[in-house]
């Protein structure tokens, strides 16, 4: 305010604005001081407020010692906004409403001075009274507000601004004094107001904290005995010692009078069995809880969420009935994993009738989701118990097996070996290792290559790897020549599934045939000397005959010229019949030899189908090639297979009709590869049918037949294909015609 006010310029400074800067500081660092002991807001505000108004007062100190003086709007305005600032710290309701229309007022007011000044070159008389008058006006606002709060604020800030308004109305009414003595005295009392307003909330806070102390020691007991409980809970593998610590520990840790645990019933939904009981009574253990009579239980199971019931909620007369004793408050916490739901478990004060606070039904919320863990994690070990005596009874079956199927192993008289998916011997015999001259180390390990040496033909060991590497899924049989031994070798998958990914290993079975190939090659001598010894009479008369046609036939006999070709004829199917005996023969002696070559069947066919179509025209008899595009290759003998193949379809066409047709197909199939030759012959009775495959099987007396042959094609075709691991058929309707065919197993593609 303008220093006229006051007679002595230094007395006016030190009022206006020295003691107000001080009490300002001072009543600042009181409001800080609170504030970094409470973290009270209105003290953050009012040290805010004070250290503005200190500033203030520093600065228009700082312009006088300066010989500067402030303009009377500019003085107005500070003192003003400096008043509502301090007012506003003090409010409760409307505060930022108040601050900005005083504000406003201030700045509109300063505006309309200055506008005055500026046009008449002086300041108006009335102006100091004016600031006055506002002044007052915004602390009688303040006071206003602050009689409402009633004991929200002391008594003291009422006074001091009663006080205040009181000097700015006097200002006001030209006493320039009032305004200065007002705020000396009232600084002081908003300093102590301030001072009284922190002993107030730190008394408070220290009632909070003493209470929150109590709060934190009953919480604490309860923490403990739950934490005495959850400890004992992970140590018991019994589902009953779990719930016996868990009704223990959550009737102890909310203050419950009674608490039970129930399990549901795995076979029936709607029913439970109570496992555990605090206080402990044996009459209610194993007692049967059907939920459609405890409706509190089942909402609870039913939503997975706790349920807190008042003492005069429905319910509880259930629940009490089930526990025998009084109705009171519950909580009903449903034990449930992520998995499943266990169970429920109950806490009830039906004794003294105590509601459970919202942090007890927390803490048991919590103690909840422990027990569900522990309760499962003990159901699992009982399952992983009951599990483990089964699996030690089936490995002591299993021990016993394999000590059976070992004993079975080594007494088996032919070598038995082992091998695993990547070709390694696993197991053996000692039949195995005497037949290969091996020593148990010198065996378990070795690969088959290994094993067999350099005893088996090319060709055959490459039929080898082809097995293990599952592109032959068919049994494999071989013969080698072990020093002075000939061995007979069969190998065959352990799983017999197509794919290799499924084969746990392969199985290869030795037998020691030296005395049966001693036998063998006597008989290969023998049909070697039987062959010479009786193609050569017959190649004695077939010259005689020949020599007879070109040289005497014309000094013969038309009857006796007849007896000739006659003679010519029965030669030479006498000729066929003992070759046919022969390649038979020699065959069966011969049939472990297979050469084995990865080919394509639709090829044989077609070579077998253009070596017979002279015949076919000869007999006037359709011939008919049918081969499918993708068809997959097989394994097997070359010159077997096209022997097998050339004996179907000759037959077919031999026992033909003039004018009929024969169709020789291949085809594929999802068990590998079908030959088929169809014919329009004669046919073959259905009681026949199943002897055709029988060496020197005949359909009809030779004497009627019309056709020569030994009947031993078809058995030679049989033997064939039951060496590569196929299969053959025939089907026919006499008169009709017939059906022959066989399946051989594909290569894999895929292996």
């Amino acid at each position: 305010m303008p220093e006229s006010l006051i007679a002595s310029p230094l007395t006016a400074a030190v009022l206006n604005h020295l003691l107000p800067c001080l009490i300002s500081v001072l009543t600042a660092l009181v409001a800080w001081q609170g504030f970094r002991r409470l973290h009270e807001e209105m003290l953050h505000d009012a040290a805010l407020a004070f250290t503005v108004a200190a500033i203030v007062h520093a600065a228009i100190l700082a312009a006088q010692a300066a010989g500067q003086s402030l303009p009377l709007p500019i003085l107005g305005v500070l003192d003003c906004a400096s008043t509502a600032l301090i007012g506003w710290v003090f409010l409760v309701r409307a505060r930022s409403t108040f601050l900005v229309m005083t504000l406003t007022l201030c700045g509109m007011f300063s505006a309309f001075i200055l506008s005055i000044w500026q046009l008449s070159g002086v300041e108006p008389d009335w102006s100091a009274q004016a600031w006055w008058l506002i002044g007052s006006i915004i602390l009688g606002a303040v006071t206003v507000l602050l009689w409402q709060l009633g004991r929200e604020r002391p008594v003291l800030l009422l006074a001091a601004f009663l006080l205040l308004t009181s000097g700015y109305l006097t200002g006001a009414a030209g006493q320039s004094e009032g305004p200065v003595l007002a705020r000396l005295g009232a600084l002081p009392l908003m300093t102590v107001a301030l001072t009284q307003i922190s002993t107030r909330e730190l008394e408070g806070v220290q009632s909070e904290l003493a209470s929150f102390s109590e709060y934190s020691l009953r919480q604490t007991q309860q923490l403990l005995t739950l934490l005495h409980a959850s400890t004992a809970l992970i140590s018991h593998s019994d589902v009953n010692a779990v719930l016996d610590e868990a009704v223990e520990g959550v009737a102890l840790g909310v203050g419950a009078d009674n608490a039970f645990a129930a399990l549901l019933d795995e076979k029936k939904t709607n029913t439970l069995h109570i496992k555990a009981v605090y206080p402990p009574r044996p009459s209610l253990r194993d007692a049967v809880v059907r939920l459609d009579a405890q409706p509190a239980i089942s909402q609870a199971l039913r939503l997975g969420q706790q349920l807190a019931l008042e003492a005069s909620h429905p319910s509880t007369r259930s629940l009490a009935d089930l526990m025998k004793t009084g109705a009171g408050p519950a909580i009903v916490q449903p034990l449930t994993t992520q998995e499943r739901t266990l169970g429920v478990l109950v806490a009830m004060n039906g004794r003294h009738g105590r509601e459970f606070t919202e942090s007890e039904q927390r803490v048991m919320e919590a103690f909840g989701a422990q027990v569900a863990t522990a309760a499962e994690n003990a159901l699992l070990a009982q399952v992983v118990k009951e599990t483990t005596q089964e699996l030690a009874k089936l490995l002591a079956m299993r021990q016993e097996e394999a000590s059976r199927q070992k004993a079975i192993l080594e007494s088996i008289a032919d070598g038995v070996i082992v091998f695993d998916h990547g070709g390694q011997a696993i197991a053996a015999n000692p039949a195995a290792r005497t037949i290969l001259d091996l020593d148990q180390t010198g065996l378990l390990g070795s690969p088959v290559g290994s094993i067999l040496g350099g005893h088996i033909h090319p060709d055959d060991y490459v039929s080898i790897q082809m097995l293990f590497e599952g592109k032959l899924p068919a049994i494999h049989a071989l013969k080698i020549k072990h020093g002075n031994k000939t061995i007979s070798i069969s190998i065959a998958p352990i799983d017999l599934s197509s794919s290799a990914a499924n084969r746990h290993g392969t199985v290869m079975v030795l037998h020691d045939i030296t005395e049966d190939a001693r036998v063998d090659q006597l008989k290969t001598e023998f049909v070697s000397v039987v062959s010479h010894e009786l193609r050569t009479p017959f190649a004695m008369l077939d010259s005689s005959i020949e020599v007879i046609r070109r040289y005497g036939l014309d000094h013969l006999l038309p009857e006796q010229r007849v007896q000739m070709q006659q003679l010519g004829e029965g030669l030479k199917r006498a000729e066929t019949m003992v070759n046919n005996l022969v390649t038979f023969a020699s065959f069966l002696s011969k049939q472990g030899q297979l050469r084995m070559t990865i080919l394509d069947l639709g090829q044989l066919a077609r070579s077998a189908a253009e070596e017979l179509m002279p015949m076919a025209r000869a007999r006037d008899v359709e011939m008919k090639l049918e081969v499918a595009s993708d068809l997959p290759q097989v394994y097997g003998d070359r010159e077997r297979l096209a022997e097998a193949i050339y004996h179907l379809a000759h037959n077919a066409i031999k026992f033909n009709r003039q004018g009929g047709a024969v169709v020789l197909s291949c085809r594929s199939s999802p068990e590998g590869v079908i030959l088929e030759v169809v014919d329009t012959g004669v046919g073959i009775a259905p009681e026949k049918l199943a002897g055709v495959w029988k060496d020197f099987y005949q359909l009809a007396d030779p004497l009627k037949r019309g056709v020569e042959g030994l009947g031993l094609g078809l058995p030679l075709v049989n033997y064939v294909i039951q060496a590569h691991n196929g299969q053959v058929w025939a089907d026919s309707k006499e008169g009709q015609g017939s059906v022959f065919g066989f399946l051989l197993p594909a290569v894999s593609r895929n292996p």
